[in-house]
């Protein structure tokens, strides 16, 4: 099975990993709660101002599914989709939370923090939690 590529840490951040490539997550969170957003970059930067959860990258909108969070089974797995217009980013996770939770028999979260509290022209603009917390 190949292994999904790691990103190099920036800083005193942690490598941050695409999410459902094999088991060498197992012990890397040390307890913490295991966040998944959709690109590599955003998984970079929160590690940096949030340390307290293991940054995941899925790789893309469609990229994440209920299967690759496998390997995440037993940790406090949390959610944070990018935002669009439709709220199609939103549905798409939600349908994959269903599925995992059934899958993994655990409660996977999904944040509803865009959703419900980015602007219209944020969403229009298809904002990241990087962008919403820290303007960019």
């Amino acid at each position: 099975m190949k292994r999904p590529p790691l990103t190099p840490p920036v800083g005193g951040g942690k490598a941050v990993a695409v999410v459902g490539g094999g088991n060498e997550i197992g012990g890397a969170g040390g307890g913490k709660a295991v966040a998944v957003v959709e690109a590599e970059k955003t998984a970079v930067i929160m590690s940096e101002h949030y340390p307290g959860f293991l940054w995941l990258a899925a790789g893309g909108l469609h990229e994440l599914t209920a299967p690759k969070l496998f390997p995440l089974r037993g940790h406090r797995i949390i959610l944070f989709p990018d935002t669009d217009t439709d709220g199609e980013a939103f549905k798409t996770w939600y349908r994959v939370t269903q599925e995992a939770q059934r899958l993994l028999g655990q409660t996977i979260h999904l944040s509803p923090l865009l959703e419900q509290h980015a602007t219209p022209s944020q969403k229009q603009r298809k904002i990241d939690i990087v962008d919403f917390l820290f303007g960019s």
